[in-house]
């Protein structure tokens, strides 16, 4: 505000009191031209008035400064008046094209993350005993094993997973399914914030979805009897189809890897 009202002293004098403050040209060494007003001389630089606010000149960069009179003292008043009117008239359109390229960038990102989002990636796991294994972690916090099973209609994880998480599978509701040797198993049903399958231990962005539904059961050993005791790898669960289905996926064992794809319809984060 001071400045402001600095300026606007200035002006009235300058319109009122022309013989006291005249409008005064700076003349510079690299051939541009500036006029306006000496607000503060030293010995060193220069401050100058101009219509948009205040600069100051080193005197090493002028070449001379040129004191105007009156009427051009005036000139320069309107000539900044009249700038000052174009620049509010021209306000609302500027301000217009600058939200259309706002929200024309905002576009741009959106797209560039949806083509990432479903582009392919690569996650790379072990392969032991005709199981494929992946590191994952569930609900942002907890690593585990899993062993990717096409034909586990959901993850199915150990009651050692559900207590690491926290979840109390007592509460949750029970069913009874048919495993693989022919015996019903009872199983708890809940769900998970988030899973995201890592690449290997690379570091790299993996592949996740939200609001997975999951198994919980007291023994994975019986939907999957023959995996830790005799191949020697300690698992926590299968990578089921409730995971699965959300992408296309494609499964290279002598590459250790997986590509997964999300679907477009995928209801996943």
């Amino acid at each position: 505000m001071k400045f402001w009202r600095i300026v606007f002293f200035s002006a009235l004098l300058a319109l009122c009191l022309p013989g006291i403050l005249l409008a005064d040209t700076l003349y510079l060494k690299n051939g541009n031209v500036v006029k306006g007003f000496v607000e503060k001389e030293t010995s060193d630089s220069i401050e100058f008035i101009l219509g948009d606010g205040l600069i100051v000149f080193s005197k090493n960069e002028i070449s001379r400064l040129v004191k105007s009179d009156a009427q051009e003292t005036e000139k320069i008043w309107d000539e900044w008046g009249q700038n000052k009117k174009e620049a509010q008239e021209r306000r609302p359109e500027e301000e217009r094209i600058l939200k259309e390229r706002e929200v024309q960038r905002e576009r741009e990102e959106a797209l560039r993350k949806q083509n990432e989002e479903f582009a392919p990636r690569e996650i790379h796991g072990s392969t032991k005993g005709g199981h494929f294994y992946v590191n994952a972690v569930l609900n942002g916090k907890e690593r585990v094993k899993l062993i990717v099973d096409s034909g586990a209609s959901y993850v199915t994880l150990s009651a050692d997973v559900a207590k690491r998480l926290h979840i109390d599978t007592f509460g949750l509701k029970k069913q009874k399914t048919l495993v693989a040797d022919g015996r019903m198993v009872e199983v708890s049903e809940g769900q998970l914030k988030s899973i995201e399958v890592l690449d290997g231990d690379s570091g790299n962005p993996g592949v996740w979805a939200t609001n997975v539904p999951v198994w919980f059961i007291p023994k994975l050993h019986d939907v999957l009897p023959e995996a830790a005791d005799k191949i020697g790898v300690q698992e926590d669960g299968l990578l089921g189809m409730s995971f699965i289905n959300r992408f296309a996926v494609q499964l290279d064992y002598q590459g250790g890897k997986i590509i997964f794809q999300k679907k477009k319809a995928a209801t996943s984060k």
